[in-house]
């Protein structure tokens, strides 16, 4: 009987044993999983704070681009307008300075017609 007790608790030993190297190992490898997780974790957060800078500085590109462009599109407008009215008002002279012509030359043609005859 003492034999049989002895058998058990050495058996009872070397479970023992047995499940404090498994729960080492759990610890060790659960430890060592969540420094990886955190270190991931900080790895992604960076890189999606770059991003987001990255981003944002691609889009206040863009909108002062935008910016620009309608400036220069509204001056051009303007000036364009400010060149169309020039070019009508000398177009309305060059009108009336051949209409004046056509007159002078049509009394002349007349006068000329009339002394022919």
């Amino acid at each position: 009987l003492s034999q049989d007790k002895e058998a058990g608790d050495n058996k009872h030993a070397e479970v023992h044993t047995r499940l404090e190297h498994v729960e080492a190992f759990v610890s060790e490898h659960s430890e060592r999983h969540a420094r990886e997780l955190l270190e991931s974790h900080k790895v992604a957060s960076s890189r999606m704070v770059t991003d987001m800078k990255g981003r944002d500085t691609h889009h206040a590109s863009v909108n002062e681009r935008l910016d620009h462009l309608e400036k220069v599109l509204l001056d051009t407008t303007g000036q364009h307008g400010h060149s169309l009215e020039s070019v009508e008002a000398r177009l309305e002279q060059a009108v009336n300075r051949i209409a004046g012509c056509e007159r002078q030359l049509g009394s002349a043609v007349g006068e000329l017609k009339a002394q022919k005859q």
